[in-house]
């Protein structure tokens, strides 16, 4: 017998103990192979006698994979991975059956191998089937001419010569990897390299296995490595290869709390598990993965956690990469790095990239960046040279105010009826915010006329067209502008003079807060005006912003955060001469099921004319283009669908139900941008960890090219009969209005009707409105059944008015509720649960802010609001809309407080649902759900609310961020509520029962003959008891009264 005790072990380098517990060590390259030109996967667990050769697909599994160990002499043993280590492919060397047709090779002990077998191959290069990838070779019994062969899909022989159906393709399928410091390094750390945001493996085979943090919160305990929850309490951790065709398949690892985090830290896994603390490790362990990068999240505290004993599997990624072309290359975090892409189509169809190239390693203001830039004349499958213009080079001169510093985060505009390009930038320093009035960032502009190959000196805008407006503004002085890199949008529909207008977005920074503005410029660029002035920002707070123009010429405002993007919308009342005004912001996100973003940063809004091809319907569709994985990881382009005007005719309704999204990028990835080519496909540009890590300060700017089918999976292709040159300003409702009296309905165009001058619509009941228009104004006046309190919906009919260019209006629908003229003084100020009574309502106010809690949906319909806030002196309110007066006569500014099972629900009377207060690690808004329970607690002078009673998970007034009310802890101020007794909306019990229980039909009969009833704790009832509470009958929660 022949005995292989300690083969893989010598060859590896691991101790012999990994096989006598008959356990793989890590760093196997395991393989595929695969045999003769049909290519049948060989695959066993180890037990048949024979090896079938039955598929030619895999999905890698353990059965599917080998590892061929080199003996000393040169040749090789086969181990199976499911077969485990102490089994090995051997055969017999009497070859039977016709030329070893009959012989099958098996897999033997490999300490007891058969007498008359061998369990040692030898490998010669075979050239047959040469594979794009893989290695192909003829595989012999040792110190014999017999090769495997594919006989009637059976493993066996061909013992007297080889032809292709000997080949066997060895292809690597996958190896896993401890992660630690003995077998990686930091490739990203601060100045002293105590803190880590990069763990890089030193096994290059394959390269690029990571391990990231979206700071330096890495640092090592023992040789294992610790995360920290970092200074804002919530950190994302990665796993991560950079290459396309390897995907983190598995990995697990021995989770330990540090610090004193055990009441603190929440570690969330991708799927939304989460692992909370215990005194002793836990291991966690996950696989079936099939993405290059797997996030999880720590959050809660700047405390620790130790990732013990962490091992992950890579695989080969089984599905075939998208086409990338690499625009700009950052090879290595040595290198010059690049970063922040921009990107136009000329008329010509000229595809023009331009992105920083960044001497300094750090965003603009901190010293010499430069603006690369290379073109493409075939709808970007082929690029020519890099072009560096000297008009784009800063000089690295950092002293305060000096211009021509260095130029970055680009943004493009090629005019689509003349050979003008124009490119715009930051300047110069110092950075965006460390300028005074003084000395501040400035904003470039260069055109070119001939395709991007050469262009005109730097002219500097700011001063003239930024800081000296705002010096005589409302809004008053700022310190900082930062010009939004990516696109400048051409207007579709408005032209004055040679040129269709321009619209460009920025953000301000004044010393203390951040805000959002549109421009606009109908020269082509020369000069600019702010949209809707300069004395409110339409997304204060906001961060880097984009802009487009809707279907219906209106604008929107996409703006950079943490959950996805901010919206809002500027409605013109008349588009030539710029008039009109902006809505009230939107956040989307995961919870109004909107784009989706778990990082700050940048990414593309475009509108693309499409077919839908379930139904051939001509509509548009929204593309949105950001990062969706944890961290800056998974670059996506979101998409939806604007067949319907409701879908985007405010805010927070463009903001909610986005359709779906392509993935771009399975890696680290992050600012992003798109254009429309010559041939209609989307020309998508991107920064992605390519080759390395960002500790650099850069990436790769990889291109991709898209048609609509690739991005929506087949649902829309791109509308070919689009034609802009012919393309009108569609009719619009741009404002209505409603009361006792009359119905107003505001266009964007002048209207006339559609059959006299003054026409009647019947609104039901015998009731008729009489049509008025005046210019852009159409009026409804009638006499209505009026009553206070009363809910009224009314319709301006489809096909009533025409605009000049023969276009009807689409119905136009107005809803508004009529209160009491009677406003009775609020009551008693509620602070305790026992003085809480459930046939009243209550305003839920907290005193600090004088906010009061409020359902509006003209703001965002399931997000909660306030009425009456103002800010303090350290939280200023952001959000003027926060700060409106209330009616206390309107039941969506009315609460009740109900038990139900022990548990308390806080419904609104006008949503007609209950709160539910967001979690600090996930959404911290606050929503609405038809019957979710809220924990109360008495504190200090009221209640505090929560959902998930976790220490910041408690309802908080926020006057300074994106959305009135957030979560933090229940000792704050903000988190102080109390209820006011109102007495102009009444409490309706019984309705408001059967909403949170889910009972919305008629009632069951009282008697209950004949039906199953249990109580909540299922024990079965005779018959429904008299007293009130909650029971099931017939499978069914229903209320008894």
């Amino acid at each position: 017998m022949k005995k292989f005790l300690t083969l893989v072990a010598l060859t590896l380098g691991f101790g012999t103990a990994s096989w006598a517990e008959a356990s793989w060590p890590t760093g196997i390259n395991w393989e595929t192979m695969q045999i003769a030109a049909a290519g049948y996967y060989i695959s066993t667990d180890g037990t048949e006698s024979k090896l079938e050769l039955t598929s030619m697909t895999t999905t890698l599994e353990d059965a599917d994979l080998w590892y061929r160990a080199q003996n000393e002499d040169g040749s090789y043993c086969l181990y199976n991975k499911a077969a485990g280590p102490d089994m090995v492919l051997a055969a017999s060397t009497t070859m039977t059956g016709k030329d070893g047709g009959s012989t099958f090779p098996r897999m033997v002990d490999k300490n007891n191998v058969p007498e008359g077998y061998v369990a040692e191959w030898t490998l010669t290069g075979a050239g047959n089937l040469n594979p794009e990838d893989g290695e192909e070779f003829y595989v012999f019994e040792k110190g014999t001419t017999y090769a495997l062969n594919n006989r009637d899909n059976v493993l066996a022989f061909w013992s007297t010569s080889q032809d292709g159906g000997s080949s066997v393709v060895f292809r690597w399928a996958a190896k896993e990897f401890d992660v630690n410091s003995d077998t990686g390094k930091w490739t990203a750390t601060n100045t002293n390299g105590t803190w880590a945001s990069a763990w890089d493996s030193t096994d290059k085979d394959p390269v690029g296995v990571q391990m990231t943090a979206e700071a330096n919160n890495m640092t090592y305990t023992g040789k294992d490595i610790t995360g920290y929850g970092g200074l804002v309490n919530s950190s994302g951790y990665s796993l991560k290869t950079t290459d396309a065709k390897y995907v983190v398949a598995a990995f697990s690892f021995d989770l330990t709390f540090v610090d004193g985090a055990s009441s603190l830290m929440t570690l969330t896994l991708a799927d939304g598990t989460e692992v909370k603390p215990s005194a002793e490790a836990q291991h966690v362990s996950v696989d079936g993965l099939k993405d290059q990068t797997y996030t999880m999240t720590l959050s809660g505290a700047n405390k620790g956690v130790t990732f013990g004993n962490l091992r992950m599997t890579v695989k080969r990624s089984l599905e075939q990469p998208e086409w990338q072309f690499n625009v700009f290359e950052t090879r290595t975090t040595s290198a010059i790095p690049y970063r922040i892409p921009a990107i136009t189509t000329t008329k010509n169809g000229i595809v023009v990239a331009i992105a920083d190239y960044r001497f300094s390693r750090a965003d603009i203001g901190s010293g010499r960046i430069d603006l690369h830039i290379r073109t493409s004349a075939d709808n970007g499958q082929n690029w020519g040279d890099i072009i560096k213009p000297k008009e784009m080079e800063g000089d690295g001169n950092t002293t305060a105010g000096h211009l021509e510093a260095g130029f970055g985060d680009p943004c493009i505009v090629a005019d689509r009826e003349s050979n003008t390009i124009m490119v715009t930038s930051c300047s110069g320093t110092p950075g965006f915010f460390s300028g005074n009035r003084n000395h501040h960032q400035g904003w470039a502009r260069w055109y070119s006329y001939d395709d991007g190959k050469t262009w005109t000196e730097p002219e500097y805008l700011d001063e003239e067209f930024i800081y000296a407006p705002f010096d005589n503004s409302k809004y008053g002085t700022v310190r900082g502008w930062f010009v939004g890199s990516g696109k400048i949008h051409q207007s579709r529909y408005t032209k004055l003079g040679d040129y269709y207008r321009l619209y460009c977005a920025g953000s301000t920074y004044n010393g203390s807060q951040t805000a959002n503005w549109v421009l606009y410029s109908d020269d082509f660029g020369k000069t600019w005006s702010f949209l809707g002035g300069c004395d409110v920002s339409p997304i204060p707070g906001g961060d880097e912003p984009k802009v487009e123009e809707l279907p219906n010429g209106n604008l929107v405002l996409s703006s950079r955060c943490t959950e996805g993007r901010k919206y809002n919308i500027f409605s013109f009342t008349d588009a030539d001469k710029a008039e009109g005004e902006w809505g009230t912001y939107a956040l989307s996100s995961k919870a109004n099921n909107g784009v989706t973003a778990n990082n700050g940063c940048n990414g593309e809004i475009q509108m693309v004319p499409v077919v839908r091809q379930a139904d051939g319907q001509k509509t548009w569709l929204a593309l949105q283009s950001l990062p969706r994985g944890g961290g800056r990881t998974n670059v996506s382009i979101f998409y939806k669908d604007l067949t319907e005007t409701t879908a985007y005719n405010t805010p927070a309704n463009f903001a909610r139900d986005w359709d779906g999204y392509h993935t771009v990028s399975k890696i680290g990835s992050a600012y992003s941008t798109m254009t429309v080519q010559a041939d209609k496909s989307i020309g998508f540009i991107y920064e992605e960890e390519t080759f390395c890590g960002t500790g650099g300060g850069g990436y790769t700017i990889a291109y991709k090219n898209y048609t609509i089918e690739d991005i929506t999976g087949g649902l829309y292709t791109y509308d070919l009969e689009y034609d802009p040159a012919t393309t009108v300003l569609p009719l619009t409702a741009v404002k209505t209005s409603a009361n006792e009296s009359c119905m107003t309905v505001v266009f964007n165009k002048t209207v006339t009707p559609c059959s006299q001058a003054e026409v009647a619509i019947s609104l039901g009941d015998g009731v008729d409105a009489f049509v008025n228009c005046e210019d852009k104004v159409v009026t409804l006046n009638y006499v209505y059944p009026l009553f206070a309190g009363g809910k009224f919906e009314l319709t301006l009919p489809a096909g009533t008015v025409m605009d000049a260019d023969g276009q009807l209006n689409e119905a136009v629908t107005c809803s508004f509720r009529l209160l009491s003229g009677d406003i009775l003084p609020l009551e008693e100020t509620i602070t305790k649960l026992a003085d809480v009574r459930e046939d009243k309502t209550y305003i839920l106010y907290n005193d600090h802010f004088k906010a009061k809690a409020i359902y509006a949906p003209q703001y965002n319909d399931n997000m909660l609001w306030t009425g009456g806030m103002v800010g303090d002196a350290t939280h200023e309110l952001s959000n003027t809309a926060y700060g409106e007066d209330v009616h206390p006569g309107d039941p969506n500014n009315s609460w009740m407080l109900i038990s139900i099972d022990n548990e308390y629900y806080l419904y609104n009377v006008g949503a007609e649902k209950c709160l539910v207060v967001g979690t600090n690690s996930g959404t911290r808004y606050c929503t609405f759900d038809v019957s979710s329970p809220v924990q109360v607690k008495e504190i200090s002078g009221g209640f505090a609310f929560s959902t998930s009673g976790a220490t910041y998970d408690w309802l908080c007034a926020s006057p300074q961020l994106a959305y009135p009310v957030s979560v933090w802890t229940s000792s704050d101020a903000g988190s102080c509520w109390q209820l006011i007794e109102n007495p102009n909306v009444e409490a309706d019990l019984e309705f408001a029962q059967k909403v949170i229980v889910g009972i919305c039909e008629s009632r069951i009969e009282a008697d209950h003959n004949g039906q199953s009833i249990y109580s909540l704790d299922g024990r079965r009832l005779e018959a429904m008891p008299s007293r009130r509470g909650i029971y099931v009958v017939n499978g069914k929660k229903v209320v008894r009264f």
